[in-house]
């Protein structure tokens, strides 16, 4: 590939962007550090001092160099102008296949973000992006949450991208509009397994999001959320997600610097005794203290896929320590352990040596700044002589003494795997240093060889398959001119392809504009309902109230109604007993009008009897007073004499009548009125 014809060019952008005068021996010395980092297929720009006017010139050649796949900037200062320059070489060329993009701390902002976002729609190719840094340099990138919704937009769209690093950004500085968007888009997105989040400021809420993003996403493998201040509220939820099934697929886990305590990592240890896919956990500097290392101890003694585990500066001390080292001869994978700056002091490291004499799979133990003294140096090394497994020892920074140090090297002498032991900042003298340096060496020599051997025979192998390029060559010379047609077919394919996909695009953004159109209508008819529901929630609570408020009054009334019922029911009582005895007194006085009845009637027939009498006595008394007219007007003493004659005999008939009603005085014909009945009261 020759790019010498465009070398020029990006050493004047270069002095443009630096400032410096041109001059002929620089632009030299660049050109042939330039055509020595870009040969074949790699182009590596790495700390190059490129700036904006650089970028545009790279971009400029890109556009008539199709052959390159791997694009290295990383360490400039490209800034937002550069960026939106090479990308819209890739967006707009289709005769480059770029397929990794490094872009890490170029002092790139949200404009620069966002066109990376818009590229990410429409790229095909493109499969390693990298606009984070792997530690901190003075020009950092600085994408915000607007650069991480734009690249969640776009990965949402993207089939192609599978490593994103976004490390040391600003995407949850000011919100977490940023988080959930990249939550949104683990849901969507099935191609994405290497996500790098490390130094983002997302804190509790971000990792939520995330958390529950990861309940739908199976591909994810490698998930970096470093430092960004989660708390134990999000370790919490992270842990839940694992343990219900989801993450499926995530195997590396980076939860470093994130103030998890006790309580996150508790419930960690308790998902990771069910999980069976992750096999690295960094738990680096979360303040866990012993109460997490026994957690995670008792999870060592159910989990058997970890093979990496960090619990570097957690504050752990010897009963923790303990307790990871009676735990990892039941722990038959772990490679790599690192406990560098706890307090785990002499006894937990003597029964960590113990373990290390059962354990055959943990190839790398790091022991730095623990507070070993003597006893500790003693017992790792005695425990060496019978390791056969352990290759890298990390004791720096400790208290070993002179005597441990000579110890080590005498047990070393009859181990022939190890070939690395770190005993810097001890009291060990260079000589016994220089001893255990020359057995590393050894082993490392030995091992090489060891390893040599197969490679050799290999050699000999390919050697003898040199023999057949040749004929191999011819093979792939009509192969080329076959390739050669299906690319002229290819190239009209893909013009063809190009004319629908901008049909597609064009359609796609008219869609998109509706459906922002209906995301605003649904927020509107959101917020109208949220009203509604506060509205019947005060309705619903009214509403109780008043039904307390009556039920209160129907117990007071139902209490009343059964006073009320009682009083009725002795009223009721009483009532049938007066009724009971009127009764009894009507039947006796209608026996006693029955008895004066008939006394009645027997005196009217009586009384009939003497008037019939009277009649008769009237007619003879007129005939006896017609007979003295005739005879005499004047009366003589005998009619005087017989008219008092005839009185008596009146009263004799009266005095006939008078025994019956002198026997049984008439009785009264009226009837007796009844009591009144009681009114019964009302409920």
């Amino acid at each position: 590939m020759d790019i010498s014809e465009y070398i020029h060019d990006i050493f004047i952008s270069r002095c443009k962007d630096t400032g410096d005068r041109p001059r002929r021996e620089e632009a030299t010395t660049f050109g042939k550090a330039l055509q020595a980092r870009c040969r074949g297929e790699i182009f590596d720009l790495r700390e190059c001092r490129l700036g904006p006017n650089a970028a545009t010139a790279i971009a400029k050649m890109l556009r008539y160099v199709g052959q390159v796949k791997k694009l290295d900037l990383y360490g400039n200062v490209i800034h937002d102008l550069g960026t939106i320059a090479i990308v819209d070489v890739l967006k707009n060329s289709t005769n480059h296949l770029i397929k990794e993009l490094n872009l890490g701390c170029n002092d790139i902002w949200d404009e620069g973000g966002k066109a990376v976002g818009e590229l990410l729609k429409y790229n095909r190719t493109l499969t390693s992006l990298e606009l984070g840094a792997g530690s901190h340099f003075w020009h950092d990138n600085n994408l915000g949450y607007e650069s991480a919704i734009a690249i969640s937009e776009g990965l949402e769209m993207n089939t192609s991208l599978t490593i994103l690093g976004l490390n040391r950004n600003l995407i949850g500085e000011i919100n977490t509009e940023g988080a959930k968007a990249l939550g949104r888009m683990l849901q969507v997105n099935t191609t994405l397994s290497t996500l790098k989040l490390g130094h983002n400021f997302l804190g509790t809420r971000g990792g939520m999001c995330l958390a529950d993003a990861l309940n739908n996403n199976h591909t994810l493998v490698h998930l970096d959320l470093m430092d960004n201040a989660f708390g134990p509220e999000a370790g919490i939820a992270i842990a839940q997600t694992l343990q219900s099934g989801g993450a499926s697929g995530l195997s590396i886990l980076n939860l470093g610097a994130n103030k998890i305590g006790p309580r996150g990592v508790g419930a960690l240890s308790d998902a990771l005794k069910t999980n069976f896919t992750l096999v690295s956990l960094n738990l680096e500097d979360n303040g866990i203290g012993d109460y997490g290392a026994i957690s995670v101890a008792e999870m060592l003694g159910s989990n058997h896929t970890l093979t990496y585990l960090n619990l570097s500066s957690n504050g752990i001390g010897e009963s923790g320590g303990s307790a990871i080292a009676q735990a990892l001869p039941r722990h038959e994978v772990l490679v790599t352990l690192s406990m560098s700056n706890n307090s785990l002091h002499d006894n937990a490291v003597t029964l960590l040596a113990q373990s290390l004499k059962k354990n055959c799979s943990l190839v790398t133990l790091e022991l730095n700044s623990t507070k070993i003294s003597h006893e500790g140096g003693v017992a790792i090394a005695e425990s060496l002589s019978r390791n056969t497994t352990l290759l890298n020892l990390k004791l720096a920074d400790n208290f070993l003494s002179e005597g441990a140090g000579r110890q080590m090297a005498d047990h070393l002498a009859q181990n022939s795997t190890i070939i690395l032991v770190d005993l810097s900042g001890n009291q060990v003298n260079h000589t016994t240093s220089k001893q255990l340096n020359k057995i590393c060496s050894k082993n490392r020599t030995l091992r090489k060889t060891m390893e040599a051997a197969p490679l050799k025979l290999e050699i000999i192998r390919l050697r003898q398959e040199e023999a057949k390029l040749p004929v191999i060559e011819s093979e792939l010379t009509e192969q080329a001119e076959a390739i050669a047609n299906a690319q002229r077919v290819i190239d009209t394919a893909t013009s063809q392809l190009e004319m629908i996909t901008d049909d597609t695009n064009n359609e796609t953004r008219h869609l998109r504009k509706k459906l922002g159109e209906v995301e605003t209508q649904l927020r509107e008819e959101e917020k109208k309902l949220r009203d509604r529901e506060e509205d019947l929630h005060k309705i619903q609570e009214d509403y109780d109230s008043k039904i307390k408020e009556l039920l209160q009054t129907l117990t007071q009334e139902q209490q009343t109604k059964e006073s009320l019922e009682k009083q009725y029911q002795e009223r009721s009582d009483e009532l049938e007993e007066t009724l009971k005895t009127h009764q009894a007194r009507v039947q006796d006085l209608h026996q006693q009008i029955e008895s004066a009845r008939k006394d009645t009637q027997t005196f009217r027939q009586q009384e009939r009897e003497a008037m019939l009498e009277l009649t008769r006595l009237n007619e003879e008394l007129n005939g006896v007073k017609v007979d003295l007219g005739q005879n005499n007007s004047t009366p003589s003493p005998a009619l005087s004499n017989g008219k008092a004659k005839v009185e008596p005999r009146k009263s004799i008939l009266l005095e006939k009548s008078s025994p019956a009603s002198a026997k049984k005085p008439a009785a009264s014909t009226e009837k007796p009125k009844p009591k009144a009945k009681p009114s019964k009261p009302k409920p």
